[in-house]
């Protein structure tokens, strides 16, 4: 929604339903609110006042907020509220075929342009450096992140950059900078063994 004011009320209107609801059946539901991206202020105030509602256990995102990436820096005091706080961050697609014709022109939207999604907000955030400097945000990224078990592989060439726009040098057997210790690293992992995040 482009105006601030009509999404917030529609934040504020999804999020308290999601709570009144877990409220009713605490035994039976959780729930992850939604933030009324991309406007950070309101976002900001929406997080504040529902995080903290009993049964909540993050916040629920698109792979994009408004057509811009969620590595936009214009959402950084997102990102380091949601950070601060330790947040679950539960990705979605948008639904948006990342915006490529290729794929919303010939009805692709979901069945290719889903998983495109999740596999490109999961290289932009590690590209970007987002896992790194916002350590605390524990991110799940639907449908596996689409194709990052396969650019996991050693032979991928995909080399993360820093914030600073300076390259981050590769591992010493993956191409993505990865750890078993890692958020990356525990998802490659439990897919492929221990060897691709060695």
């Amino acid at each position: 929604m482009p105006d601030p004011a009509q999404a917030a009320a529609a934040a504020r209107l999804i999020n308290d339903r999601y709570v009144a609801l877990v409220d009713r059946h605490p035994d039976r539901f959780l729930a992850f609110v939604v933030l009324p991206l991309p406007h950070v202020d309101v976002a900001l105030a929406e997080l504040d006042r529902v995080l903290d509602a009993p049964g909540v256990v993050g916040v629920a995102l698109t792979t994009s907020a408004a057509g811009r990436a969620l590595t936009d820096p214009a959402f950084a005091p997102v990102w380091q509220e949601l950070d601060r706080r330790g947040t679950v961050m539960y990705l979605h697609p948008a639904g948006d075929g990342v915006a490529s014709p290729q794929i919303t022109d010939h009805h692709l939207t979901w069945m290719v342009g889903a998983p495109v999604e999740d596999t490109v907000v999961a290289a932009q955030l590690i590209t970007r450096g987002f896992v790194t400097c916002y350590p605390h945000v524990r991110i799940l990224n639907s449908h596996f992140g689409g194709a990052v078990p396969m650019l996991l592989s050693p032979r991928a060439g995909v080399h993360a950059v820093r914030p600073t726009g300076e390259r981050e040098r590769p591992s010493r057997s993956s191409a993505w900078p990865v750890a078993a210790d890692r958020p990356v690293g525990r998802s490659g992992v439990g897919t492929h063994g221990a060897d691709v995040a060695a």
